[in-house]
């Protein structure tokens, strides 16, 4: 059900505030709600944005001078939907292919679901195991290192880790990491040195220096699996609690 119209803006509202639709989808990213569909066709109608989350995303991106007040900052602060442009964006398939060739084929034929039955019992461990190996080369390729297993691709990131934000930069001392839902303007270079940089990325997911908005936790393998696409944000300095 629709909320309140009252709590939602439409898009076409936001494109009168001055936003376009690079900034709404990388700065609010996916709708918080949809009107009603006018098309027999259609599961849902217009993209519907809560007017709050607008608000603050208004403020951080520029677009307004208008200061939320802290309870609206912090609320969105910890949400797991974004309120600003992202310092780095990471499409994990995309990159993988460039390490192994084929990986992305092979991962998109290992994610093919039923609509009932869900994805093959199987198909997870091997998810894993694919994921291990493109690591694996992913690593050589930037470092140099030949790694036989798991757990030595594990310790290498810890490794890694450790200088990792170092060579980041400053921005990157206080990072919440979300998945992005499209891939349209998800980054899509190539070189040796931005595989380097998502590689360091990856290092801090892994060691847990970088998690989700609500601070929890997961196994790097686990996000990779759930969320291929992913984006890096800003926390906010000055929000209290």
């Amino acid at each position: 059900m629709v909320a309140s119209q009252k709590a939602l803006r439409s898009q076409q509202e936001l494109y009168l505030d001055g936003w376009t639709d690079r900034l709404i989808d990388l700065a609010l990213g996916e709708a918080d709600d949809y009107a009603p569909s006018t098309h027999w066709l259609n599961n849902k109608g217009s993209p519907l944005f809560d007017s709050r989350r607008v608000a603050v995303a208004a403020y951080r991106v520029g677009l307004s001078s208008n200061r939320p007040n802290d309870l609206d900052l912090h609320h969105f602060e910890t949400s797991m939907r974004p309120t600003s442009i992202p310092i780095f964006t990471l499409n994990f398939h995309f990159l993988a292919d460039l390490c192994l060739p084929g990986a992305k084929r092979e991962l998109s034929s290992l994610r093919l679901t039923h609509p009932v039955l869900g994805r093959r019992p199987s198909s997870i461990p091997k998810e894993e195991e694919l994921i291990m190996r493109i690591l694996q080369t992913w690593i050589y390729r930037v470092d140099g290192i030949e790694l036989e297993n798991k757990h030595q691709i594990e310790i290498h990131l810890n490794d890694r880790s450790e200088f990792a934000q170092s060579r980041l930069g400053a921005k990157w001392k206080n990072i919440s990491v979300r998945p992005m839902r499209s891939k349209r303007y998800a980054s899509k270079a190539s070189s040796n040195k931005f595989l380097a940089k998502a590689l360091d990325a990856i290092s801090l997911l892994q060691t847990g220096e970088i998690v989700d908005p609500t601070g929890t936790f997961k196994p790097l393998v686990e996000i990779l699996i759930n969320d291929p696409i992913l984006r890096f944000d800003s926390k906010l300095d000055h929000v209290t609690n």
